[in-house]
């Protein structure tokens, strides 16, 4: 009795522990591709010395002027600008940015105001796209919650096609193919939208996001046809 329950017992604590042990990895996630896409948008404005405050700002007016509805974008946004420039008081600290000093001042002034002075000129441009990076990371983020429906319709249609496939096959003696299914299941659902996220957070310049969300999903659906249509066990 008592191997017996222990598995169910594990049964119970995965389910219980699943959603928080996804907002974990979802959490996870969402630091680190928003950690890759401030170095690669700083290193793209170092490169080819662009301002940081219109570059930035050229790419979150592009997005939300594309966005399917402008005022969850404007929503998401005006969040993201209230956390990285009012919560944390960054406003205030541009504001006061110290100026460069005269020469007959230089070793006037107390050693902090003279750290300060040099932090702030080495890494100014980049605390401004890490700023404003972050608000359009938001935009971005409400733009692909428009795209998640146009995945889940393919998908759902795409699996229940794949299932019709694989009853028809099953019925009709088909032959099986524990490759194909694994093939489509790594390509379908662990790395292909994955791969089309992280290029849309990281891309350093403003593009359509319909280019690149369309044929992934349309791709996936494929995938997962393909995948639940060699579903091997029973149902």
């Amino acid at each position: 009795m008592a191997s017996s329950s222990q598995p169910r017992e594990h049964a119970v604590a995965h389910a219980t522990f699943a959603p928080f042990k996804f907002a974990w990895h979802l959490l996870a996630s969402g630091l680190l591709v928003w950690f890759v896409s401030m170095v690669i948008q700083i290193a793209y404005v170092r490169y080819y010395h662009l301002n940081p405050d219109v570059h930035m700002e050229q790419q979150i007016n592009y997005y939300i002027d594309k966005a399917p509805s402008k005022g969850l974008v404007e929503a998401l946004a005006f969040k993201a600008y209230w956390l990285v420039f009012e919560a944390t008081s960054f406003q205030r600290l541009v504001s006061s940015a110290p100026k460069p000093a005269d020469a007959t001042t230089e070793y006037q002034e107390p050693l902090g105001k003279s750290v300060h002075r040099t932090i702030w000129a080495a890494y100014r441009q980049d605390l401004i796209v890490v700023a404003y990076g972050t608000v359009l990371f938001g935009v971005k983020v409400a733009i692909v919650l428009f795209v998640i429906p146009l995945f889940l319709i393919l998908l759902v249609a795409a699996g229940i096609d794949g299932l019709v496939q694989r009853s028809i096959r099953r019925a009709c003696g088909g032959n099986e193919s524990d490759t194909l299914y694994h093939r489509a299941k790594l390509y379908g659902t662990k790395l292909l939208p994955p791969f089309a996220i992280v290029i849309f957070f990281c891309s350093p310049v403003p593009f359509e996001a319909a280019w690149l969300f369309v044929p992934c999903a349309f791709v996936s659906a494929a995938l997962l046809r393909i995948q639940a249509t060699y579903y091997k066990k029973y149902i």
